[in-house]
């Protein structure tokens, strides 16, 4: 109580000092709340267990777990992200690209980059995979937008070429410009940014796939040996790539060696199956992409019991701490102080002395030879100025000086003593 008696006496003697302590007093205060604010509790041993045997499941091709990895991703720090992350980058395996694309929607814009990153390296396996993609062309932040089109364009998947041409019928310029990029990076057409010619293109190109998808179709039923003609054409459809697999699935098993070798060498490659799996293996990914499945559940429903039991805590972006509300408050803060010590520096005799020489200085400056020499050359200059010129001129005051006058002014008016403190 003494304490705040004294510091009460002294702010009434210089208002200007018990400022400077007050907005000290408050930085100090904002930096403790906020650094209480950002702490967050350790994840506990059980929690990072549980995580862990969920990536690794996700890993291994687990789908209901990566619906479950999907939901946990929202609630992930940045750092066990990046982790997880670095584990599909170093499995090298194109259907762990479902796991990168997991931390697609995460908080963090930067964790999104680097999952996109990934999911271009690796390839897109699965359609859940391509929809986030296009669907953070449209909605993510900026960078995130751009690095999404870029990798769409890079891995040249046609699956996107008809959602992202609807995209040019959005009224949104910046969604246009990326869905165009992508576009023809991926077609190599040069169509300006118009919904109505990439979509007769895309009608066009898709009719006549389907026209060569039936020849092919029939090539291979009427032959009954060694038919690699029939094959490579039905590889070489871009668009009808799903009603191609169903077709290939159907001669995995062909009494013909080279028959069989053609077809594990495309389901392989479509699918991302390893050497070291057996074709068996790319049979079964093929079957998922070339029969279309039932509508499935809501992935909450599926993955509610698991998530539960992660027992993790609410994510929330890990912004820097000038970035937050009360980083910018305790900037203003810190201002407020320094001006306020400022102040009151000023009018202490040390400040009398500190501002008496600064005005020596200045008035020393003012009769220097090099700014004598620009103040008569402008008047030179100005006096070589024609009339009608200077007539104009005259009319108008010069602002400057008039705020200037002001300022100098209401600075003397601040500075100078007040009768009482005399």
């Amino acid at each position: 109580m003494t304490r705040i008696k004294t510091l009460w006496f002294y702010g009434q003697k210089n208002p200007v000092l018990s400022l400077a302590c007050l907005s000290l007093v408050m930085s100090a205060g904002f930096a403790a709340e906020s650094i209480t604010a950002t702490n967050k509790p350790p994840a506990t041993t059980e929690t990072q267990s549980a995580i862990d045997a969920l990536v690794s499941d996700s890993l291994s091709g687990n789908i209901s777990a990566i619906a479950s990895l999907r939901i946990a991703a929202l609630k992930l720090d940045d750092t066990k992200s990046m982790a997880i992350l670095e584990q599909v980058r170093k499995s090298a395996a194109k259907r762990n690209s479902a796991v990168a694309a997991c931390f697609i929607q995460h908080p963090e814009a930067w964790v999104q980059r680097t999952a996109i990153n990934i999911i271009e390296k690796l390839g897109i396996d699965d359609k859940d995979t391509l929809n986030l993609l296009i669907l953070s062309v449209e909605k993510a932040p900026p960078l995130v937008a751009q690095a999404a089109a870029t990798a769409l364009g890079n891995i040249r998947d046609p699956r996107s070429w008809s959602p992202l041409i609807d995209k040019l019928s959005l009224q949104n310029p910046p969604v246009i410009r990326l869905a165009h990029e992508s576009l023809r990076q991926q077609t190599n057409q040069k169509f300006p940014a118009e919904y109505d010619v990439w979509n007769h293109w895309y009608q066009g190109r898709k009719t006549d796939e389907e026209a060569q998808f039936v020849r092919f179709q029939r090539l291979l039923t009427e032959s009954t040996g060694n038919n690699i003609t029939g094959i490579d054409g039905l590889a070489s459809l871009v668009l009808l790539r799903d009603q191609a697999t169903s077709v290939l699935i159907t001669l995995a098993d062909h009494p013909n060696q080279s028959v069989r070798d053609h077809v594990e060498r495309y389901l392989r490659q479509w699918t991302g199956t390893l050497g070291n799996e057996s074709i068996a293996v790319a049979v079964t990914r093929a079957q998922t992409r070339a029969i279309a499945p039932p509508p499935p559940q809501p992935v909450e429903s599926i993955a509610a019991s698991q998530i539960a039991m992660l027992n993790l805590p609410t994510s929330q972006p890990t912004n820097g701490f000038f970035d937050t509300t009360y980083g910018i408050l305790l900037i203003v803060t810190l201002c407020c102080a320094a001006l306020a010590v400022l102040l009151w520096f000023l009018r202490t005799p040390v400040g009398q002395v500190v501002q008496g020489a600064t005005q020596s200085f200045t008035r020393k400056m003012g009769r220097s030879r090099v700014v004598v020499m620009f103040s008569n050359g402008t008047k030179r200059f100005v006096n070589s100025m024609p009339s009608p010129i200077k007539a104009v001129t005259k009319r108008f005051a010069a602002p400057a000086k008039i705020m200037v006058q002001k300022l100098a002014d209401e600075t003397k008016r601040t500075l100078k003593p007040s009768p009482k403190s005399k």
